[in-house]
């Protein structure tokens, strides 16, 4: 990832002129190129503008005497010594880490749609762009963070302080965007819901997982309405937003009103991007423990009556996966045998399995719990995988259990909760971990991944095979 410094930071305190002008010419390059890094969240903002767009520094914009191609992007950071060109012939604008050009100019040069956004925590590790502008709509978008550990929470208090006094200039990097004509994103929100002003929140995560855009879409009295999901029409990503719009149908029709799920808005190519958008989940952030009010919505989540466990897609599957993945791995590929055997002696109904059921992709409303997110789900999946899930996530992201003490407390869940007897319970732990390992290495293509290889030690260990396989909670 490129390290964004502040505007003018790599020349600061030099007295040499070759230095200095050494140090000036690297900001030059990393005005030119901070776009461009490895880390794909500090681009996010691209999908706002067309997909074959260029992308054109400003001092490379001066420079240059012949002028742009289209359609093109002036993108300005920083260097506030060098004025902004005539923006005629340039379909979009991006400002950051400088005065921001007045809105009343920018329309007046013919950009219809301009709008301001503040990059938290900043441009070196860009999870969120809120929308400034509108106190009352930036501090609604920042209620999809839902934190649980005491820092994280004290963090956001101090965000929504900041927010009601409207300080936002103080919060993190502010970028300006400019069109002359409105994004697809923002066309397909405005018809949706039919002119209410939406504004766009976008969420690019966290830098060590895969890149996932996703979008708020508030309207003009704060509310937020709907989510999207967001990618170019053809890439990779394309096929999980479908399946998830797939689950969601499916969901939808099973339950017309008052679903376990969102509904599903729309789905379908807007220019140059495949968006799909499901209806927000009102209410408030699930509780950190299982409780019977979670208990009642895994049960709405039946599918069918018992079967062969192994005649579930999810264990169908589960061979296909892991030989795209692991096909050479004899750990996995073992593992796998010896799980498809366990499994062949149960008779399980059939569920739907939400994938990743925790306490932040919940909302509970008048005793009534709904999940979102999703993505990972399987419509012919096995009961307790959600339930096993919620705990171990629980455990391991916001207590923090090391192996040995995710090992006791999967085996002590499988003995009494996941399962008619403990070796239905064993298979059920072993099937969770064998998805959740597949699963990281799907979603970021690396079957070495940090948490892939950890699910498939803590897989090994449960079969007697690994170490620490009979460990004791720490």
């Amino acid at each position: 990832m490129v390290d964004v410094p502040a505007a003018g930071e790599l020349a600061r305190g030099r007295d040499d002129s070759e230095d200095a002008a050494a140090a000036a010419a690297a900001t030059r390059e990393l005005a030119e190129e901070w776009w461009e890094g490895p880390d794909p969240r500090v681009r996010a903002w691209q999908a706002f503008f067309p997909g074959n767009a260029s992308y054109v520094s400003l001092e490379r914009a001066v420079a240059r005497a012949d002028p742009p191609g289209e359609p093109s992007v002036l993108v300005a950071w920083g260097n506030a010594e060098v004025p902004l060109p005539d923006l005629d012939g340039w379909d979009g604008l991006v400002v950051t880490r400088r005065a921001f050009p007045s809105t009343a100019h920018l329309r007046a040069a013919g950009f219809s749609w301009v709008r301001g956004f503040v990059v938290l925590p900043g441009l070196a590790d860009p999870r969120w762009y809120l929308p400034v502008g509108d106190t009352r709509v930036t501090a609604a978008a920042l209620s999809l963070y839902t934190p649980y550990r005491t820092a994280a929470r004290v963090r956001k208090g101090a965000l929504q302080a900041a927010v009601r006094l409207g300080a936002t200039r103080f919060l993190g990097d502010r970028v300006l965007l400019a069109q002359r004509s409105m994004p697809a994103l923002t066309q397909t929100a405005a018809q949706l819901f039919h002119g209410e002003g939406p504004r766009v929140i976008l969420t690019a995560g966290r830098r060590e997982r895969a890149f996932k855009l996703s979008a708020g879409i508030l309207t003009r009295d704060a509310r937020l309405r709907a989510i999207a999901r967001i990618c170019r029409a053809g890439e990779p990503r394309q096929a999980l937003i479908a399946g998830e719009a797939a689950m969601l149908r499916h969901l939808n029709g099973r339950h017309p009103s008052n679903g376990p799920a969102p509904r599903l808005l729309f789905e379908g190519v807007r220019g140059d991007l495949y968006l799909t958008v499901q209806g927000a989940i009102a209410g408030r952030p699930g509780p950190r423990n299982m409780t019977n009010v979670h208990r009642t919505f895994l049960e709405r989540l039946q599918e069918g009556a018992p079967r062969p466990a192994s005649e579930s897609e999810l264990v169908r599957q589960l061979h296909v996966r892991a030989d795209r993945w692991f096909p050479e791995d004899a750990v996995v590929q073992r593992l796998l045998a010896e799980l498809d055997r366990e499994l062949a002696h149960q008779v399980l109904p059939s569920v739907a399995v939400h994938g990743d059921f925790a306490p932040w992709n919940v909302r509970i409303e008048q005793g009534t719990l709904h999940a979102f997110d999703w993505e990972y789900g399987v419509v012919d999946g096995l009961p307790h995988l959600d339930a096993l899930h919620h705990e171990i996530q629980v455990g391991r992201l916001l207590d923090r259990w090391s192996n040995d003490r995710m090992t006791a407390e999967l085996r002590r869940l499988a003995a009494r909760d996941l399962g008619p007897g403990p070796d239905a319970g064993l298979a059920i732990a072993r099937l969770y971990l064998a998805d959740r390992a597949l699963r990281m290495a799907e979603e970021t293509g690396d079957s070495q991944e940090p948490d892939a290889r950890r699910y498939i030690e803590l897989w090994a260990r449960l079969e007697g095979d690994g170490p620490g396989a009979h460990a004791t909670p720490t």
